[in-house]
Order: structure tokens, then sequence, then C-alpha cells
């Protein structure tokens, strides 16, 4: 059962309580009204819509009207002239049967790798998931202490430093450095 519908029920059941306690005599018009958190003047329009139309004369008309807001829309004239006009103007056959092509940007892995940045410690090192990854000495800076460079994970859970485009080492799952020829990203 939707909220609105229990809503709308319970505020029947509490309308009909107080509407025979009214007629009765055991409530004043005011207290009625209390009783159900209205106005007066709204426990009137109630009175009037009940004794006009019973219990179903209450039913919020809000919840069954279209939005004015909402544009009008015609079914039929959608699935039966728009869509095919639609489809037979913008569907296109394919070309070719193949739908995969092969791979030939390179390495797939550095795209799918994790990254995340790091500082260079004091000691020439990087701190990443409780391993300390030690940057090799290169021909290019001496240290790279303070320097914001790049942890890749890759898919197979090696390990690599970059510093802007240039990768500074490999390593491998216990966190020792990979030569050149030990590297298999796969």
């Amino acid at each position: 059962m939707k909220r609105t519908d229990w809503l709308l029920e319970t505020r029947k059941m509490r309308f009909e309580e107080a509407y025979i306690s009214y007629k009765r005599g055991n409530l004043t018009q005011g207290e009625a009204a209390l009783l159900l958190c209205l106005c007066d003047r709204t426990f009137r329009c109630y009175l009037n819509r009940y004794d006009e139309g019973g219990l179903d004369a209450l039913r919020d008309k809000r919840l069954v009207q279209v939005s004015h807001r909402r544009a009008p829309v015609d079914d039929l004239y959608l699935k039966e002239t728009y869509m095919p006009a639609f489809n037979a103007e913008f569907m296109q056959s394919p070309a070719e049967e193949v739908c995969f092509w092969p791979w030939i940007g390179g390495q797939l892995a550095d795209i799918l790798c994790e990254c995340h940045e790091r500082v260079v410690s004091h000691d020439n090192c990087v701190s990443f998931e409780g391993l300390k990854l030690q940057i090799p000495a290169d021909r290019h800076r001496c240290h790279y202490v303070k320097t914001r460079i790049t942890v890749l994970r890759y898919p197979n859970r090696q390990k690599a430093i970059m510093h802007d485009p240039r990768k500074l080492a490999t390593y491998n799952l216990s966190s020792r450095e990979m030569k050149l020829s030990d590297i298999v990203i796969a």
C-alpha cells in the first residue's frame, strides 16, 4: 500500500469517528476539528463533502488529477509514426561483422592501474600499503626528497613509481625492485 493511500484511509477512519461523535453531540464542531488537526472551516468543508458524496468524496482530488505541467503525449503517434521514422533515418547496419578490434595502444596495464600520489620522505623512500619503496638513484637527480611522485598499482599487484612521465622503478609483490628484464606486466 502506498503511503498516500494509507494516509487517505487513516484520514477517512479518523473523520468517520469524529463525525459520529459530532452527530451524537459528544463533540462540538471545533473539538472535532481539533481532534483531526484541522481548522473549523476545513472541518465544515469535509462535512459538506461527506454529506454530498460519502467517504469517497473526502478523497484528495489532487492525487488523481494529471499534472497541468506535464505535456500531453500521444502514445499512438509515438509508436506508429515517430519511432519508425526515427529508426529508419538513424539506424545503420554495421559496415563489418567484426565488433572487436585488437588493442594497438601500448601496455593496457598502464591504463588500468590504480594511481596514488605520495611525497618522498627524507630517506628517499615512499610509504605505500605498509611497505617502504626505495627510489633508486639515477642520472637525472641524486634524490627525490619532498617530491610528489605517483605510485602505480597494476592489476597483477606489482607496483611502480613515476615522477611525471618517467617511470623510476618497478617493484614485485615483496617490494623488491625489479630490473627491466624481470618486468612482466599482464
